[in-house]
């Protein structure tokens, strides 16, 4: 154990730049979302019409009610996105950064011996 204090986190770059790009993808699928989601949402709608006789067999509420649930979904792909880029970049990075917090019972136990 030496005296420095300096974190590493080379060796896991490539799971900071995939926990970034998971970030990323949240905050895009937002500004998209915030920024067409009339056209999104009329695309859906569309989407579904045309199938509305072979697959729903004419029922639009079970069109509607598909359409509804594949805005849901695609708004739940948004926040994941976000959330669980956050959570790996938090994993990644705060156990390396040991001198900015204190394990006390870690250290309680090196101290017994």
């Amino acid at each position: 154990m030496g005296g420095s204090t300096s974190v590493t986190l080379r060796p896991f770059a490539p799971g900071l730049i995939l926990a970034l790009f998971a970030i990323l993808f949240g905050f895009l699928l937002g500004g998209a979302f915030g920024a067409a989601e009339t056209s999104i949402k009329e695309h859906l709608d569309a989407s579904g019409s045309a199938v509305l006789s072979s697959v729903y067999h004419g029922d639009t509420q079970k069109k509607d009610a598909v359409v509804k649930k594949s805005w849901q979904y695609m708004k739940r792909a948004h926040l994941h996105g976000g959330v669980i880029g956050a959570a790996v970049l938090a994993s990644i990075i705060l156990p390396r950064c040991r001198p900015l917090y204190h394990r006390p019972v870690r250290d309680a136990a090196l101290t017994a011996e």
